[in-house]
């Protein structure tokens, strides 16, 4: 949509294309994650326990605020997150730096969310 508006990303395309990967793993990793949940608990629970989620990880996940933020030991929980992951590769690709770890943190998420949804989801028809 911002290319559509005539944004342009500025600086070398690296760190754009580890953004594209970041978003791609998140994606990958949120939808995992949801399909375990589903899975997990009953359909009425779902959607508040998704919604408790997604406010706890928006609030203290290191989205709107990156982990340097948060104080000592909470700082590594944070930045092992994947919405801080997320966020900090999208704030790197901003400032022209690539950092590859927050990618790995995001495979991890996603492997992990993939392998749970495999164990817990079913479809019922």
């Amino acid at each position: 949509m911002a290319l559509l508006l005539g944004w342009r990303p500025a600086g070398e395309p690296g760190p754009w294309l580890v953004a594209v990967v970041a978003v791609l793993l998140a994606v990958v990793a949120f939808a995992a994650w949801a399909l375990a949940l589903a899975g997990a608990v009953r359909a009425e629970a779902t959607l508040g326990l998704a919604n408790l989620v997604y406010l706890l990880l928006a609030v203290g996940g290191g989205v709107l605020a990156g982990p340097e933020n948060y104080p000592g030991l909470l700082a590594t929980v944070v930045r092992a997150l994947p919405t801080a992951a997320l966020g900090e590769s999208l704030r790197n690709a901003s400032a022209g730096v690539t950092d590859p770890a927050y990618l790995l943190v995001l495979a991890i998420w996603m492997l992990l969310g993939l392998l749970t949804a495999r164990r817990t989801f079913r479809w019922i028809a």
